[in-house]
């Protein structure tokens, strides 16, 4: 499985050096959940979203110089960072595979785990579930249904494709 970690700045212009020094530290620990590949994404007090992430091991991948560069950022303007340590369990390992990776200009995943199966979306659309299904849910959820119950509806369908009924969302 892969591995998730997040950090929210107690600040708002910028982490702290001790809140960016944890994250790393987090992330390069993180890494026993996943060797496959290390990625990152960030959010400024601008509402810039700013993803780095490569096909390597996290304690090679806090080396390089596109992590120093979203290191850099986040401490002048950044207020949370999400982390991510991939395990392949499907699909190859490759820098476009690694996580996070947008679905649509600002909204960024990462997941944990392995989706199979097959489900249905709005107006019978079949969507395949695979091991990057997160992307393909997330954007049919979005584009067909602008309502505030968007993430009900996610839980609703993740459980639908995983054979559960589960239907109990509060708002």
């Amino acid at each position: 499985m892969c591995g998730i970690v997040g950090v929210v700045s107690k600040h708002t212009n910028g982490f702290s050096s001790p809140e960016m020094d944890m994250f790393q530290n987090m992330l390069f620990v993180d890494t026993m959940r996943g060797w496959d590949s290390t990625g990152v994404f960030g959010v400024d007090n601008y509402g810039n979203v700013g993803i780095a992430k490569a096909a390597m091991h996290g304690a090679d991948f806090i080396c390089t110089k596109e992590f120093k560069e979203f290191k850099s950022h986040a401490i002048k303007n950044g207020i949370f960072a999400v982390g991510h340590n991939r395990a392949a369990t499907r699909g190859t390992i490759n820098d476009e595979n690694a996580h996070p990776f947008y679905v649509e200009d600002k909204i960024v995943l990462v997941q944990n785990g392995s989706w199979r199966g097959c489900l249905t979306g709005w107006n019978q659309v079949p969507v395949r579930v695979t091991a990057n299904v997160g992307k393909g849910i997330i954007r049919l959820i979005f584009t067909r249904n602008q309502n505030p119950k968007v993430f009900g509806d996610v839980y609703v369908y993740v459980n639908q494709a995983n054979g559960r009924t589960e239907r109990n969302i509060s708002y």
